[in-house]
């Protein structure tokens, strides 16, 4: 029974009283909710919100039926006229600006908020109307008003028009208010709007701006001040806009509408702006409002303004004089800010909480980095002032660098703002000098820029570097003396934690490679004669440190030469940088080479640190930590130097040829790193930090031809083998596997076949006896659940596990035949502890690794059946005791569904072997019917294991396809539920595609069987059907990612071809759902030319006869689907 408006009217009232108690009870304020709700669907709803909102007091009240105004528009917008809604704007208008929203009683946000929602509504009647031709010229009248109230000279009505217009720029932007209409609608509005009322509002901005930096005595009125901050943040959103019309595709309705993780926005302005936006007095006037405001603006706002102005780029320079001109005045007044910050700024008050001076040093920096990435040096070469401008960019860093010191003094922690403005101004440097490196390359002859360029780089490269190192060491310092644990804050994490600033310190001292280094040799000299001090018992007058303290300084030396020195190795050898070669060449003598000297103080240190003897005294002041720091430093820097080939460089250094080539001091250079490794396994077998450090370097030597031969006729080596099987019991079981890599690799890969097979031999035989020591022990079914035999159960398959990873094409044969006769023991051990995950699993592993074997090397087939028979009674014993079945919540975080994954991943591999035997396909077959259906929702979330299973479903839909069809309907059904699963409940975009690209295979095939007539597979339609209609769910009502639109449209293309049938019913009941005329009208229509596109494609990709769209049909539906999408997708996901 309908209400009596009056009544309705209460009804309503009371429940925004009740929404707005503080007091109330969950169903009270439930009902209070539904009666609102439901007035947006009342045909009453705009007059009722009109009545109230002209004589309401209440604020929250007014919030609440603003909100339900704006929503009753975008819902019903059909059902009012285009005058009712004009007429609607303005009541708002007018309700806005009456006096009850200076009513003092009220709190200030609460007032603030209703009238933004009030706002709100009107700009959504603004955008909603927006291209009605009807209304244009009274269109023009409301923003020329809204310009007349903020010029009124009443605080109150200025302060309502910025509100307005700060809302008018959220609807028009990636902020707007889901219409439910076509995206074609949004883009043409937004393109409308920042063609023409967009610099109309930023002309009109930057003159209120304009207007305070004349009289900023306004200021002290806290109303004018709240409206300079909403001009700044309304410029602020204006120069941070996307413009549609240089080709900034807003994301479409099926987009899920994240903030990107850079929100500075691009900087690119249309060449319409340039009257409005170039002009040497905006420019100033924005900088002038930034020191206006600066003691009053918390949020940083006005820094921002200044960001987005140093961003600008584009068509808004129409040549380069504008651009010029514009950068020019730009950097000046940048200039001028940075001198007048430091000078009036002290390093302390950089750190103070109660200073802004920190926020404005990280903004100062931004803003240099943001204008010298914007601008190339191609810009900025013809500048009169552009290394005037440099040179404050210079004291800025360094102003910067001992901001950081002095947070040290004061005990700040590592986040203060001098480190982050050093990060920024570091990376700046970096980005610049990588610019300046081609402009340099690239240069004719005698260029006076570049020249000049040059020697500017190199000027400031020590000093900067020198600084940082410096305020690098007192961190240092600072942070052994805060932490009572010191090993536990010191370690070769930090070459991660800081690796990006390492890069770009290392970037910055190959400016000036030999001064840098001639400051770190100095250093590290210094840290020499202390660590000689200390081991000799003296407390000489250079050791000033504590020892603590003394090792911190020699980490960071270490790791920074480390990076100065050489690059890292991303595949290819890396060659020495041309900087250093130049510095090695120019050297009078191999002991003048500053680089050569740096590596061999280096290389003293390990020396010290490695002949310390075991259980001395001297033996509590050498760190773990240092070695491997050391030993790090090692593997990197042997890469580039260590048996250096002329012959690989066009200039080459006679210094590092006699230093570090095999006909130089290479050789005995080698033999030293051996000797320290063979030093420091014995010295250190229990840590397991040094021992992966020292193995790392092996590995690396195993690798390399030279390295490798030499290598294995080392006694050193031959003594560290020994050690390592002699005492590998002793040693942390986390070095078993990747030593037997290591040992594997050598011998099966060097050019000595006699004392490789030696190696192999005894590697092999240690391996056996170990494995044979535990299975063939006569009392090992009453003891195999004993802690002690699970962990040596554990350790020989590590070891086993490494033996297998050290296969390639040229060891896969050696590796895999010797490890065929122990298969049988392997698959007794799974099953002995087939309830006991922590041991089962490597087994798993170790079958995996041999499973890519067979990918590697062509094994005869005896041997192939017997790897299948065996991994056949592993997955048996796997698939009975049902291993996989296990809670998400039972697992460990970091040890989640490994053995499932395991199991995935090797029967990928044996789909991939070449060898095409029955064996093969019925153990992955078997394979895949257990594991598949024990996927389930939770574990795909997890890409580790969603990942590997779509991979798996992938390589059966491709190498099997004709055995799919002849599965079991249920088991065909379990393979479909698991792609449909990856589709939605996978957070990556990886398995999302993996999953549609499975369902084409599949569907694929059904349709070519379909037109061949060759299989009978009406069976699966109901699955396919399932899939179907999953699939029209997914594109029409969840969020997705754009990147996935190819492969959702072919998937649906695809089972639309299969199941047209089922296709039109899913669409008709679809528009049977639709609550008005008006939707399913518009629904029926774009799904009409939808199916019309796909027949088009459909047709024409007949002729092919293999299913498979062609770019020319694909480009005939696509943007069919497109159209579609964006059509319809808005209103029928509005609730």
């Amino acid at each position: 029974m309908n209400l009596p408006f009056d009544a309705q009217v209460q009804s309503i009232l009371s429940a925004c009283a009740e929404m707005g108690n503080m007091n109330r009870n969950t169903a009270n304020f439930n009902n209070a909710s539904n009666t609102i709700d439901a007035l947006k669907d009342s045909p009453d709803a705009l007059r009722i919100c009109s009545h109230i909102l002209e004589h309401a007091e209440d604020p929250m009240t007014i919030f609440f039926i603003a909100n339900v105004t704006k929503d009753a528009i975008i819902r019903h917008y059909s059902s009012f006229s285009l005058q009712s809604l004009v007429a609607l704007r303005g009541e708002l208008m007018t309700d806005l600006l009456s006096p009850r929203f200076r009513n003092p009683s009220f709190k200030a946000d609460v007032i603030n908020s209703a009238i933004s929602k009030m706002a709100q509504a009107i700009a959504v009647i603004v955008k909603r109307t927006w291209l009605e031709d009807a209304i244009q010229e009274d269109r023009k009248h409301f923003f020329v008003n809204l310009e007349a109230l903020r010029r009124s000279g009443n605080l109150f009505n200025k302060n309502i028009a910025l509100t307005a217009l700060d809302q008018m720029l959220g609807e028009f932007s990636s902020e707007a208010t889901a219409f439910g209409l076509p995206w074609d609608f949004h883009r043409a509005c937004r393109k409308s709007f920042e063609e023409t009322e967009l610099p109309r509002l930023f002309h009109m901005i930057m003159e209120s701006l304009h207007e305070y930096t004349l009289n900023s005595s306004l200021l002290q009125d806290k109303g004018e001040l709240t409206c300079s901050r909403k001009c700044v943040a309304i410029a602020v959103k204006i120069m941070n806009w996307e413009f549609v019309s240089l080709g900034n595709v807003m994301a479409g309705s099926f987009a899920k509408l994240e903030k990107p993780d850079n929100a500075d926005g691009s900087g690119r302005f249309p060449s319409s702006w340039t009257p409005a936006l170039v002009r040497p007095e905006v420019v100033e006037t924005v900088f002038k409002i930034h020191d206006i405001l600066l003691p009053f603006d918390i949020s940083g706002n006005s820094a921002k303004l200044i960001l987005y102005l140093a961003a600008v780029n584009g068509p808004v320079f129409p040549d380069y004089a504008t651009q010029s001109g514009f950068i020019t005045f730009f950097l000046e007044l940048l200039e001028t800010l940075i001198t007048n910050f430091h000078s009036s700024t002290t390093h302390t008050q950089t750190n103070s909480m109660r200073d802004g001076s920190g926020d404005e040093l990280i903004a100062i920096s931004s803003i240099i980095k943001r204008v010298l990435s914007t601008h190339s040096l191609n810009s900025l070469s013809p500048i009169a002032g552009f290394f005037k401008f440099m040179s404050s960019v210079v004291r800025h860093t360094l102003f910067s660098i001992d901001c950081m010191k002095s947070a040290l003094s004061l005990g700040v922690d590592e986040n203060s703002p001098g480190m982050i403005a050093t990060d920024i101004m570091l990376e700046m440097w970096a980005q610049f000098g990588d610019q300046a490196t081609s402009a340099i390359q690239m240069a004719p002859a005698g260029d006076a820029f570049t020249s000049t360029l040059t020697n500017f780089l190199q000027t400031l490269s020590l000093p900067i570097f020198a600084s940082h190192l410096e305020m690098r060491l007192a961190l240092a310092e600072r942070q052994v003396l805060d932490e009572a644990d010191f090993e536990d804050e010191m370690g070769m994490e930090d070459e991660v934690a800081y690796a990006d600033q390492l890069d770009h310190l290392t970037t910055i001292a190959r400016w000036d490679a030999e001064g840098c280094l001639r400051l770190l040799h100095g250093l590290i000299q210094e840290a020499v004669n202390g660590i000689q001090g200390v081991l000799g018992g003296q407390a000489g007058a250079s050791v000033s440190q504590t020892r603590q303290v003394l090792l911190e300084r020699v980490h960071w030396l270490v790791l920074i030469s480390e990076h100065v020195l050489a690059d890292a190795a991303d595949g290819e050898v890396p060659m020495v940088p041309e900087t250093l070669m130049a510095v090695s060449s120019k050297a009078a003598s191999a002991e003048a080479d500053i680089g050569v000297a740096v590596s061999s103080l280096i290389f003293q240190i390990l020396s010290v640190f490695s002949n310390v003897e075991p259980g001395s005294p001297m033996m509590e002041f050498c760190s773990p930590l240092i070695i491997e720091t050391l030993f790090v430093f090692l593997n990197r820097w042997s890469r580039t130097y260590l048996f250096i080939n002329p012959s690989d460089y066009g200039q080459m250094s006679p210094w590092l040829v006699a230093s570090y080539s095999t006909h130089g001091g290479g050789g005995q250079l080698f033999d030293f790193m051996l000797l320290s490794a063979k030093q420091n396994f014995a010295l250190w077998r229990s840590e397991e930090s040094v021992l992966n450090a020292v193995i790392g370097l092996l590995q690396s030597f195993a690798v390399r031809g030279v390295a490798r031969d030499r290598m294995i006729q080392s006694g050193h080596f031959q003594e560290l083998v020994g050690a390592f099987v002699l005492n590998i019991k002793d040693m942390p079981t986390s070095t078993h596997s990747p030593m037997i890599r290591v040992l594997a690799s050598v011998s099966t890969q060097g050019s000595n076949p006699e004392v490789e097979a030696n190696y192999f031999n005894e590697l092999t035989g240690m391996l056996k006896t170990r494995l044979n020591s535990l299975v063939l022990r006569p009392d090992f079914a009453r003891i195999f659940q004993s802690a002690p035999i699970k962990n040596e159960v554990v350790n020989i398959l590590e070891m086993y596990e490494g033996l297998c990873l050290a296969a390639d094409y040229n060891t896969a044969g050696t590796i895999f035949n010797c490890l065929i006769p122990y298969l049988d023991s392997f698959g007794k051990l799974f099953k002995v502890y087939k309830n006991i995950t922590e041991v089962n699993l490597y087994v798993l592993r170790v079958f995996c690794e041999i499973s890519k074997m067979l990918g590697l090397h062509e094994a005869a087939f005896e041997e192939r059946r017997t790897f299948y028979a065996a991994y056949t009674g592993v997955l048996k014993v796997y698939s009975n005791t049902n291993i996989g079945v296990r809670s998400i919540a039972m697992l460990d975080e970091e040890d989640r569904l490994d053995d499932l994954s395991c199991v995935l991943e090797t029967l990928s591999n044996l789909i991939l072997v070449e060898s095409k035997d029955e064996d093969r396909d019925d153990v992955v077959f078997f394979g895949v019917n257990m594991v598949l259906p024990l996927i389930t929702n939770e574990m795909i979330q997890y890409p580790s294991i969603s990942l590997k299973a779509l991979e798996l479903v992938g390589n059966v839909v491709r190498h099997f396809p004709s055995k799919l069809l002849e599965l079991d309907i249920e088991e065909l059904d379990k393979i479909m539920g698991v792609l449909r699963l990856g589709t939605t409940e996978s957070f990556a975009i990886e398995v999302q595609k993996l999953s549609f690209e499975a369902i084409i295979g599949v569907v694929r095939y059904c349709v070519l069987a379909v037109r061949k007539g060759e299989n009978d597979i009406q069976a699966i339609y109901p699955s396919m059907d399932i899939t179907l209609q999953h699939l029209l769910d997914y594109m029409l009502f969840k969020e997705f990612d754009p990147d996935l639109i190819e492969s959702v449209g072919e998937a649906l293309y695809m089972l639309v071809l299969l199941r047209h049938d089922s296709y039109t019913v899913l669409a008709k009941q679809l528009l049977e759902s639709q609550p008005t005329k008006e939707r399913l009208v518009r629904l029926e229509a774009a799904f009409r030319t939808l199916t019309g596109c796909i027949e088009v494609a459909a047709v024409a990709g007949q002729t092919s006869g293999n299913a498979v769209l062609s770019f020319s049909e694909y480009k005939l539906y696509s943007e069919g689907l497109l159209k579609f999408l964006m059509e319809v997708r808005g209103f029928l996901r509005i609730r």
